[in-house]
């Protein structure tokens, strides 16, 4: 045990069976961790900064994916802040990425030999991919697509399943902005029977909206390619998801998007 603990730890992984992405055995300390994803995910700057501030205390920053996450979630809160742009924020997060693993490992995935990512070393491709834009977009888009085959197979989906459903999502959302709405539509809906199959509710609140905003925009461009779904059903099923998911930012979208949709 002593000799793989130490390998692990050389090369930036735990060495403990955990389902979190940060290495602590204080139990208070990951719910302050788990806490400032809950404020993060609703927007909640102030508070995120506040939590990763006591983190940054408490944790061991001399372990690597401590370091790697903390430095994660305080670049997407201070792109948030508008503190920061999305270039600057991509460039943050390749410097987090690269504390673990090299982002030429990353880069050749594509076309190169299978590699082993860590749940955070996901989460830090995903970011960058759904950051970038321009000439780097479609790349970093393909590459994530490339590596989350690599890493999550067909038929284990369910065991991945929580960075399956995060990243798919992504995936969808961005090859709608595409244009492809037929393809963002049917990875949406993947993405929520796989979510229904393991009793996640998490992100259907996302694939409901992704489905909808398809269709929408697929009218709006004479598209039958899309079925129709009546807007108010979707929204209102969108609304009640996010408000027993705690989601309160996306709980005031949704609404939002309900009076501009159905009340303009």
């Amino acid at each position: 045990r002593a000799v793989w603990s130490e390998l692990f730890c050389r090369l930036g992984l735990s060495p403990e069976y955990q389902r979190e992405s940060v290495v602590t055995g204080q139990r208070d300390v990951l719910l302050l961790y788990r806490a400032s994803g809950d404020a993060l995910n609703n927007h909640d700057t102030e508070e995120t900064q506040r939590l990763l501030e006591q983190l940054k205390d408490l944790l061991p920053m001399d372990v690597l994916i401590n370091r790697q996450e903390l430095e994660r979630k305080d670049c997407l809160n201070k792109l948030q802040k508008k503190e920061i742009t999305a270039e600057e924020c991509v460039i943050r997060l390749k410097k987090a990425l690269q504390y673990t693993i090299p982002l030429e490992s990353i880069k050749t995935a594509k076309d190169g030999p299978d590699i082993y990512l860590t749940c955070a070393e996901l989460e830090c491709v995903y970011n960058i991919a759904m950051k970038s834009r321009d000439e780097a977009e479609e790349f970093n888009l393909d590459l994530l697509q490339s590596v989350t085959r690599q890493c999550i197979f067909e038929d284990s989906i369910h065991t991945f399943i929580n960075m399956y459903e995060l990243i798919m999502t992504g995936v969808a959302s961005r090859l709608g902005d595409a244009g492809e709405y037929e393809k963002s539509t049917e990875i949406s809906e993947k993405v929520m029977k796989e979510c229904l199959l393991t009793h996640r509710m998490y992100m259907l609140q996302d694939c409901l909206y992704n489905r909808l905003w398809n269709q929408i925009e697929a009218a709006k461009k004479g598209t039958s390619a899309v079925p129709a779904i009546p807007i108010d059903r979707e929204l209102q099923k969108c609304i009640q998801l996010a408000r027993f998911c705690k989601e309160t930012f996306y709980e005031a979208f949704y609404i939002q998007q309900a009076t501009e949709l159905i009340h303009p």
